[in-house]
């Protein structure tokens, strides 16, 4: 993969499982400077950790890798964790308007469809992780 069709990110193996590999990264200094860091996952915190489920032979804990996924993955990931949960509250939003609600009702529904999406999403973690695919490679 070239730079154009992927992010890549640095990161030191926290642990070696047996089939997957718990990497820390920290944000990158672009991070910093960026005005959408209050919302995005990986600024908003100095150091993340992931699980990535990858051959583990090789690997041991202290080794600085490159964890790449491809832009494709980014934006599936970008659109299920804000750009569906909000068109569901516009959507919503206008719904509640349309039947006649006022204004404080039709606000409250659809804030509160938020809700069981984020829990739906929660419970179907392991299905959702397993359509993201990264890839490890070793830095020396």
């Amino acid at each position: 993969m070239g730079s154009t069709d992927c992010f890549d990110q640095t990161g030191t193996i926290e642990e070696v499982k047996e089939n997957s590999v718990l990497v820390r990264f920290q944000s990158a200094p672009a991070c910093g400077s960026c005005m959408a860091k209050s919302v995005c996952g990986v600024g908003s915190a100095g150091k993340n950790l992931i699980e990535i489920h990858h051959r583990t032979h090789g690997y041991s804990v202290g080794d600085s890798v490159k964890i790449i996924i491809s832009r494709s993955m980014g934006f599936r990931a970008l659109f299920i964790g804000y750009v569906l949960p909000f068109l569901l509250v516009v959507l919503l939003l206008v719904m509640s308007k349309m039947l006649g609600y006022n204004d404080l009702i039709s606000g409250l529904i659809s804030l509160v469809v938020l809700l069981p999406y984020y829990l739906a999403l929660y419970f179907l973690r392991e299905k959702v992780n397993k359509q993201f695919i990264f890839t490890l490679s070793k830095l020396n």
